[in-house]
């Protein structure tokens, strides 16, 4: 699947991913994802020199024409300390073209008791979420939380 890969004109290899299974897409990769005991990588960059760049094989003999109606891939942007959650923000592209994503990071501060309800402790269930996705740092997300809400209980 992965044919080519460079970060700020470095290559990089498979084993600078992550694995994580997706419900809708099945096996799934995230780069330069906040690992316990490794240090993420920076770029100071905008464009040009830093970014990532991905040469990928689609394997169009192995899709199951009564799941998909499109041969493809899904890709997304997230921040690397936020689990990817790739249903919800993934963004479908085609296979022979060139695609290119732009990322804009906002930071809240949201005040915590006794000022809110609001949290940021990762619950037993959100950690269980992240263990079975690798060796992951992820910190606590709303919308994770609510999507593991709606897997939870419907």
């Amino acid at each position: 699947m992965l044919i080519q890969c460079k970060y700020n004109g470095f290559t990089c290899t498979a084993a600078d991913f992550l694995t994580f299974i997706s419900p809708s897409y099945g096996l799934c990769y995230t780069f330069n994802a906040k690992v316990k005991n490794r240090t993420a990588r920076y770029l100071n960059e905008n464009g040009g020199y830093g970014k990532l760049e991905l040469r990928l094989y689609t394997h169009t003999h192995q899709y199951v024409p009564f799941l998909t109606d499109s041969v493809g891939m899904v890709g997304m942007i997230h921040d690397n300390a936020q689990m990817p959650l790739i249903d919800i923000a993934g963004l479908p592209f085609g296979p022979g073209r060139k695609h290119k994503l732009c990322f804009t990071k906002r930071s809240y501060s949201i005040l915590s008791s006794p000022y809110s309800r609001c949290t940021d402790q990762v619950s037993f269930a959100m950690q269980t979420l992240f263990n079975s996705s690798g060796n992951p740092d992820y910190g606590y997300s709303k919308l994770t939380c609510v999507t593991l809400c709606m897997q939870t209980y419907t």
